[in-house]
């Protein structure tokens, strides 16, 4: 389990050792990057191959390890571990990167945060042992609201939305994305129209109005 809170994992040890279902389970643990690399790395030389492992995607970072975030650890154990299933756990409650999330790092399950509680997490980690893909009520929320409006379910679409809100101009998504400044605008242009309004500024309230980012202020 690795993640960015000792007391969360612990809390995630001792609910799966009370429980029967789990009694069998040899768990390891980590609270940063560095300390699941190596633990998983440990792993793979002797020819170990983990059942499941949940990974917190706000796990501390460690400059000291290959991996320096949540998101390069699971794409490092898809490649060396690929029959391993993948939980994945985030506070994160945007619309457009929990979607990201899920459709770039396909986990076997993966839950917000608020939707967890002993109940909850146990079944998910049932479910995913057991063969299931699970995904929380907030993380359904979030894809369903996604496919309300198509625009944003092209991958493009959505990284050009991401870079406006950071404050990039067109010229500086261009070198970004490496697609033409006249394909970003032509983009840009159909969002609009499909959100009601006239220019970016609009497009990027509207966003925040329906929710799509739910933390920007």
């Amino acid at each position: 389990f690795p993640s960015h809170d000792i007391l969360v994992v612990k809390g995630y040890t001792s609910l799966l050792t009370a429980d029967p279902k789990f009694m069998n389970l040899n768990i390891h643990s980590a609270d940063n990057s560095k300390m699941a690399y190596e633990s998983i790395y440990d792993a793979i030389s002797k020819h170990v191959i983990y059942d499941l492992i949940l990974i917190d995607l706000d796990i501390v970072s460690s400059r000291l390890s290959p991996v320096s975030s949540g998101k390069q650890l699971v794409l490092w154990i898809k490649k060396l571990m690929p029959e391993t299933k993948i939980i994945l756990t985030t506070r994160n409650n945007e619309y457009l990167l929990v979607y990201d999330i899920w459709k770039v790092l396909q986990p076997d399950g993966f839950a917000v945060k608020m939707d967890l509680n002993t109940n909850s997490t146990i079944d998910m980690i049932y479910q995913v042992l057991n063969g299931f893909i699970y995904k929380s009520p907030f993380v359904e929320e979030c894809i369903c609201k996604i496919w309300e409006n198509e625009t944003l379910v092209e991958d493009y679409n959505r990284k050009i939305i991401y870079f406006l809100n950071m404050g990039y101009k067109t010229l500086e998504i261009q070198a970004l994305m490496s697609i033409s400044q006249s394909a970003i605008q032509k983009r840009i242009v159909k969002m609009n129209k499909a959100f009601g309004v006239v220019d970016k500024n609009g497009l990027l309230k509207e966003i925040k109005r329906l929710r799509y980012y739910r933390d920007w202020e």
